[in-house]
């Protein structure tokens, strides 16, 4: 809050900046976002480039990362290689990563660069743990890292400290001096009453600039600050006697009962706080020392935070009946306004469990989420204990959709079935809330992987249609189950028209999530088929979406990435390039939201890429992480896929011994594989025909080729040709010589431009034999082609193209373990540091999914990466 040129701190910033952190620490009011900013004018004139984040308290790490690198990219460091201002990609799971990518291009920048993180402590937990420690680690040295907090920044500082490349200034270091002072004051205090001033106010900044204001107001004589009986007045003491008791009754009033707010709105002043009249608007002018108006035209006003936190525990203190009438009205105007997040913290601090529970009610719930997304329902259900969501069966159901996004089907599951008995006579009664709970179970379904029910989804239709109590936003969601409920049971043509209908509706509404969600299906769905063109269009209308409107929301991305990575493995499944990143994403979905086809398509393709590439352990250990997880959230359908998937990896690894025959040679005959997609997901038909055919192919069973040949066709019907080409395959060589010419003609049709690649994965050189058996070789031009194909991905394993995988100098690192070798031994034959190996050597344990450096060597041999 200075407005005088403050050289001695902007010399000792300088001086600083030499090293590797500056760190400004203390309370709110001591100026260290203006010193800070005086010192980023002046670098402008030395070619020096400060990047400017303030911190948000909701920035979580991918969040952060991306702002950070955006800070950058516009003080003009070009950040558009490093994948990180786009969040479609972001951070990938992996914020170390990330780091590195942000650091590279700080790196490559021939200017100083000086990162500014303000408002420090409200720094979260994950960001303080992962990212800071990284970000100081690696810092480059033409970059500095500067922390403005106003409480203990909490950074390990014991190396830099040790090399001194940290600088410190403290509220002894920012407080006004008596020079400062003199000129602030402009020679209108004797050199005792700037002693006294400096005694009063501690030099605290903030003070000393609103007592400077309140002398120009009138309000305050600045002689009395030579009186002695004022020697032993604390700050705020003297903050109330001499400043706020000498502004006039009104305006006083107006700030302890504006201190209610985080922000005062416009609106609010006249309907809240019950000042409409003109004049006394205009007064508030006098006040600026007080309130800093909000950016926009008639945004409203903020109180200094230190300013407000005193001002509101006077008012909660010395009329404590008035503070909970204006937190009740702040409420309300909050709820009638739409903005449902302040209006149930405004109830809460009115300490009112009456309105607070009618608010709840108010907000919409389910609706409230089909509109905005999670945004809200989250930031709402930080608020509220397990009382308030035992009473309300509104909050209840956000906190269940909540907890279905988050990985936690079983609590969703556990909390929805208290919801139906503790108030089944509220939902009986009300309908809204009724068809809540309907829309609550049938999305329940989908998390768990379960059918979706037909009459849940009739009776929330017929209700929007014969009610106008109901949110027509529901309407798009009927649509959206719809196609859902199509696509898994295989109905593919029938998913394509739902989805195409719920775009019109949500394009109509602006709800852009349900956008988003409809993209991503149809994009599955097209990868299915034979539009390639398509699903491309479908998955970029996603991600453009995504980058543009829902940026903040990491986890939909997520979703987007697996389904993209899916299809480029059913296309490409010798290409690994996509595996590191993958295993990132299986990481991160055992505690986010996924529906069946994302947890199948996320595990059943890391396991089989982690397989191809020698690593039949690590393909076994991601199905019994998702094995597990799914027993823990009862998914029996993802439970059943794992199983089936280990199975079938087992049997090809280590033939029958590996795996228990018994089970599956009971139950071939009793499996009903078309009629199974009545009452579960055809991706089960799916991997559990193609587990029953490799049997077959062992030897060990005889399935009923007609029942996985009805279900190949009803796919086919569909235009499922991942379906088609996969049983074909497998039928192909399940059949005589003389009866496998249908099967190869379909699978040689599914496999034009090159597509589906995934059915020959496995068993490609089992069918090469077929096709010679058959004298079928000229026939078949699009079959020959992927064999040859698949000849030259396993080739590529061994070869220079799998080599790529890691860098030349992470080859080289390998080289050099490979014969024994030190850190200290490696860094001299390589010529670079010791620090530099142990960055190259994280990275290669990431790529190889490695833990130890024997591990590392081993995987790098069977990849070809290295020469045995």
């Amino acid at each position: 809050m200075s407005v005088i040129g403050r050289t001695d701190l902007i010399s000792r910033l300088e001086s600083g900046a030499e090293g590797n952190l500056i760190i400004l620490e203390a309370p709110g009011g001591y100026g260290k976002s203006c010193l800070l900013s005086e010192w980023r004018d002046q670098s402008k004139q030395s070619d020096v480039t400060v990047c400017w984040l303030s911190i948000d308290e909701d920035d979580d790490v991918e969040t952060f990362i991306a702002y950070l690198a955006y800070s950058a990219h516009i003080a003009g460091i070009d950040m558009t290689q490093s994948g990180l201002l786009n969040f479609e990609f972001s951070t990938d799971g992996n914020p170390k990563q990330a780091i590195h990518r942000f650091l590279a291009c700080i790196e490559r920048t021939s200017r100083p660069v000086r990162i500014v993180l303000d408002d420090f402590e409200r720094l979260s937990l994950s960001v303080q743990r992962d990212v800071i420690p990284s970000l100081l680690a690696r810092l480059p040295e033409n970059a500095t890292i500067i922390v403005a907090s106003r409480e203990p920044a909490g950074i390990s500082t014991v190396d830099l400290d040790h090399r001194g490349l940290v600088s410190r200034l403290g509220p002894n270091e920012l407080r006004f001096g008596q020079q400062e002072m003199m000129r602030l004051w402009k020679g209108r205090l004797t050199q005792r009453q700037i002693e006294r001033l400096g005694e009063r106010t501690e030099g605290w900044p903030v003070l000393i600039r609103l007592l400077l204001t309140a002398s120009d107001m009138g309000t305050f004589d600045i002689r009395h600050i030579d009186e002695s009986s004022y020697s032993d007045m604390a700050i705020t003491t003297y903050f109330e006697q001499k400043i706020l008791n000498r502004i006039e009754a009104d305006l006083r009033r107006f700030l302890l009962e504006a201190s209610i707010f985080d922000e005062i709105p416009y609106e609010a002043i006249s309907d809240v706080l019950g000042q409409d009249d003109d004049q006394f608007m205009g007064r508030l002018e006098k006040l600026e020392a007080f309130l800093a108006p909000l950016s926009g035209e008639n945004a409203g006003y903020r109180l200094h935070p230190m300013m407000r936190g005193y001002l509101k525990q006077t008012l909660q203190n010395q009329a404590p009946q008035r503070y909970a009438a204006l937190q009740k009205k702040a409420a309300y105007w909050y709820s009638v306004n739409g903005n449902h997040v302040r209006a149930v913290k405004h109830a809460l601090a009115a300490d009112d469990e009456i309105l607070l529970l009618t608010i709840l009610e108010d907000t919409g719930g389910l609706g409230l989420w089909v509109q905005e997304g999670l945004i809200e329902l989250r930031a709402i259900d930080r608020y509220l204990g397990p009382e308030i969501i035992q009473k309300s069966p509104t909050a209840a159901l956000m906190r269940c959709i909540i907890l279905m996004k988050t990985g936690k089907q079983w609590d969703a599951a556990a909390l929805y079935a208290d919801i139906l008995s503790r108030h089944a006579e509220r939902i009986a009664s009300d309908e809204f809330l009724s068809v809540s709970c309907a829309v609550a179970k049938v999305v329940l379904a989908v998390y768990s992987g379960a059918k979706i029910d037909d009459d849940d989804v009739e009776r929330i239709e017929q209700a929007i249609r014969q009610s106008d109590a109901i949110l027509e936003h529901f309407e798009g969601f009927v649509l959206t189950f719809k196609c859902f409920a199509a696509h898994q049971a295989g109905r593919l043509k029938h998913a394509i028209q739902f989805a195409h209908e719920a775009l019109k509706f949500f394009d109509l509404s602006g709800s852009v999530y349900g956008e988003v969600y409809i993209h991503l299906h149809l994009a599955m769905i097209h990868s299915f088929m034979h539009s390639t063109d398509r699903g491309d269009i479908e998955f970029k209308q996603a991600s453009d979406l995504l980058r543009r409107e829902l940026s903040f929301d990491s986890g939909i991305k997520y979703l987007s990435d697996v389904i993209s990575i899916e299809a480029y493995h059913e296309h490409s499944p010798y290409d690994l390039k996509n595996a590191p990143r993958l295993k990132n994403l299986v990481a991160r979905l055992l505690r986010a939201e996924g529906w069946i086809d994302i947890y199948a398509g996320a595990f059943r393709t890391l396991s089989e890429q982690s397989y191809v590439a020698g690593n039949i352990d690590d393909a076994l250990h991601v199905l019994d992480l998702a094995q597990e997880f799914s027993v823990r959230n009862s998914i029996a359908s993802l439970s059943r896929i794992c199983v089936t998937q280990r199975t079938i990896l087992s049997l090809l690894e280590f033939g029958p011994e590996g795996i228990d025959l018994a089970a599956y040679a009971s139950n071939a005959k009793e499996m009903d594989f078309v009629g199974d997609l009545e009452i579960i997901p055809w991706r089960i038909v799916e991997v559990e025909c193609e587990l029953h055919l490799h049997l077959a192919n062992a030897g060990l069973i005889t399935p009923s080729l007609e029942r996985i040949t009805a279900f190949r066709d009803r796919q086919l019907s569909e235009g499922n040709l991942r379906v088609a080409s996969r049983m074909s395959a497998l039928l192909a060589l399940s059949r005589p010589i003389s009866q496998a010419e249908a099967d190869l003609r379909i699978l040689d049709m599914c496999l034009a431009e090159n597509c589906f690649g995934r059915a020959t994965l496995f068993i490609g050189s089992a069918l090469q034999n077929c096709v010679e058996d058959a004298g079928l070789h000229m026939k078949l031009p699009h079959l020959m082609a992927q064999l040859s194909a698949s000849q030259v991905g396993k080739k590529a394993l061994t070869g220079q193209e799998q080599q790529s995988l890691v860098t030349k100098k992470e080859r080289a690192v390998l080289s050099e373990l490979q014969r024994g070798q030190t850190d200290k031994q490696i860094a001299l034959s390589i010529g670079v540091t010791e620090h530099a190996i142990r960055y190259h050597l994280k990275n290669v344990y990431v790529k190889l999914n490695a833990h130890t450096r024997k591990e590392a060597v081993r995987r790098a041999r069977a990849l070809g990466v290295l020469d045995a």
